[in-house]
């Protein structure tokens, strides 16, 4: 209630809100999702800056950080968790930054969208279906029930690295759209 008023507040409270501030995973094959660090801030802004690798991203940060430091996207991407709306996870192999996995559009009845994103030496080796193997399985520990995925179809990679495991639902008339109910 708020005080001296007839009205209520009313917040909602999303997934991404109850996801605890060190949440990290580790996988056998030597993969480790954790939260953003310092530690690899170069190397991110190395990713978020990439023209190749955001060609299909869908949004390129670059056009609202023109000239700006690589501290900018760690931040963006701590701003996103802690507003509760983006799980930023950074993906390491043997304790080496090779990607992001992200968690958003999060619907409030256990579902979010998901998307895979690697450093261009890492892609074409097959790291790509380990990562998001590894996503679902974080996403299913940490409660979820469905996860989304649009994707460009002039994105065939990423069509076929999400038509191996997710359901193709349908499009919206530009982007593909896939399902995993979980």
């Amino acid at each position: 209630e708020v005080e001296d008023e007839e009205r209520y507040r009313v917040r909602f409270i999303s997934e991404c809100a109850k996801i605890p501030e060190d949440m990290s995973f580790f996988f056998e094959n030597g993969l480790n999702f954790v939260l953003p660090t310092d530690k690899y801030a170069s190397e991110y802004a190395r990713l978020c800056r990439d023209e190749g690798v955001n060609r299909f991203w869908g949004y390129d940060f670059r056009c609202d950080a023109e000239g700006c430091d690589d501290g900018y996207f760690l931040r963006e991407a701590e701003r996103g968790f802690d507003s509760g709306c983006t799980l930023t996870l950074f993906v390491l192999q043997d304790d080496k930054f090779v990607g992001e996995v992200l968690l958003y559009y999060f619907n409030y009845l256990g579902g979010a969208e998901c998307a895979v994103r690697l450093l261009p030496e890492f892609m074409g080796r097959g790291l790509g279906t380990e990562v998001l193997w590894a996503l679902i399985k974080a996403a299913s520990d940490m409660g979820l029930k469905e996860l989304y995925a649009t994707v460009d179809p002039d994105n065939l990679p990423s069509v076929k690295l999400f038509e191996k495991k997710f359901e193709k639902q349908k499009t919206d008339g530009k982007n593909l759209k896939f399902l995993l109910k979980m």
